[in-house]
C-alpha cells in the first residue's frame, strides 16, 4: 500500500485516459481506489520499526551495550535490573507516545476515507447515490454541493451557476485562504448542466499521468455533442479544496486516491530529533570513544607490564 511520501516522478509519463461514468472500461486500467493511508505503522511493523528509530539515538544504543554487559554472569558488580529498566521505560514512553501519534493519524484517515460522497451512478439513472469516498474510483461523476471538500481530482462538467463558474477555497492544499476560481467547459455546461443530463454522458478524459505539480495540468475531455475539448488547471478541482458560492458543481474524477496531488504532495515526517537528542548523541559518541581508548591503553600497559616479568 502505498504511504505519503512516496512521490510518483512522472513528469515524462505518456498521458492517461479515464472513461466518463464506466468503471467497466476503467477496470483493466487499474486505477487505485479513493482511499488513503499517512499513517507511518501497522501492527505488524510498529515494534520492528519503532525500535530501529529509537536506536538511532548513541543514548540508547549506549546503554543497551552497558544492559549487555551487566547481563553476563561475573563480569559486571551492578545489578542486571538497574541497567535494564531504566532503558525499557525511556523505549516504552517513546513508543507509547508514537503510537498514540500515528493513531491520530489513522483516526484522521478513517474520518476522510468514510466521508459521505454524492454520486450520479452510470447506467442512466437520473438518482444521486451517496457512497463513502474510498469506494470513490476514476471516471465515477461527482455531485458536489456548496460547502462540500472535494473528494478526489476531477474536471468540472456543469454547476448551478449559468456561465459554469464555481469557487474553491484551496487552504488545505496551499494554506491560502483567498477563493480561486474555476468553471466548466462551456459547451460541457450548456448540454450537461442537471443530474438527468449527466446520467446520460459518456466520453472519456485525456490528461497528464499523475503528479505532483500544482501550477499545470492539462488534458482533453471527448464527450457526445461537445466533440474534443481541451481542459486546463482552470477546470480541475483538488482533493482538499471546498466548494463555495455555487449550491453545486457536477464533476468527474480523474484521479483518486494515492493519485492525487494533495496526496502526492505530503511528505512523511521524520523522526523527531531535538537540540538536546543531537547534544547528547554527540557527548555519548566521545565518551564511548574515550572508553575505548582508555580500555586500549590499559590493556597494552597490562600486556607491557606482564611481558616485562
Amino acid at each position: 500500500m502505498a504511504k505519503a511520501g512516496q512521490q510518483k516522478d512522472t513528469a515524462d509519463a505518456a498521458p492517461i485516459t479515464v472513461h466518463v461514468n464506466s468503471r467497466s472500461k476503467n477496470a483493466p486500467l487499474k486505477y487505485p481506489s479513493n482511499y488513503i493511508s499517512t499513517t507511518r505503522y501497522t501492527l505488524i511493523t510498529f515494534l520492528p520499526k519503532n525500535l530501529a528509530e529509537q536506536f538511532r539515538k548513541a543514548s540508547n544504543c549506549f546503554f543497551l551495550l552497558n544492559m549487555v554487559i551487566a547481563l553476563i554472569p561475573g563480569v559486571s558488580p551492578v545489578f542486571p535490573a538497574t541497567t535494564i529498566m531504566p532503558l525499557v521505560v525511556v523505549l516504552a514512553v517513546a513508543a507509547l507516545r508514537d503510537a498514540y501519534e500515528d493513531f491520530c493519524r489513522y483516526q484522521s484517515d478513517r474520518r476522510a476515507n468514510s466521508a459521505a460522497v454524492d454520486v450520479i451512478p452510470e447506467g442512466g439513472t437520473a438518482n444521486v447515490v451517496s457512497k463513502v469516498s474510498m469506494d470513490i474510483r476514476a471516471g465515477d461523476i461527482l455531485y458536489l454541493k456548496k460547502g462540500a471538500e472535494i473528494p478526489a481530482d476531477c474536471v468540472i462538467i456543469g454547476t448551478s451557476d449559468e456561465n459554469g463558474a464555481c469557487y474553491v477555497e484551496t487552504a488545505n492544499l496551499d494554506g491560502e485562504t483567498n477563493l480561486k476560481n474555476k468553471e466548466a467547459k462551456l459547451p460541457l455546461q450548456r448540454k450537461y448542466n442537471s443530474v438527468a443530463s449527466i446520467a446520460q454522458l459518456t466520453g472519456s478524459v485525456k490528461c497528464d499521468a499523475p503528479n505532483n505539480s500544482l501550477n499545470k495540468w492539462q488534458g482533453v475531455v471527448t464527450a457526445p455533442g461537445c466533440g474534443d475539448l481541451p481542459v486546463t488547471l482552470a477546470n480541475l478541482l483538488l482533493r482538499g479544496c471546498i466548494v463555495r458560492r455555487v449550491d453545486w458543481v457536477i464533476a468527474c474524477a480523474v484521479y483518486t486516491g494515492v493519485n492525487t496531488k494533495l496526496f502526492l504532495n505530503l511528505t512523511q515526517k521524520p523522526p523527531k530529533v531535538s537540540r538536546l537528542d543531537t547534544k547528547l548523541n554527540r557527548l555519548i559518541s566521545i565518551i564511548l570513544g574515550f572508553q575505548q581508548l582508555l580500555i586500549l591503553l590499559i590493556c597494552s600497559m597490562s600486556a607491557a607490564y606482564a611481558s616485562s616479568d
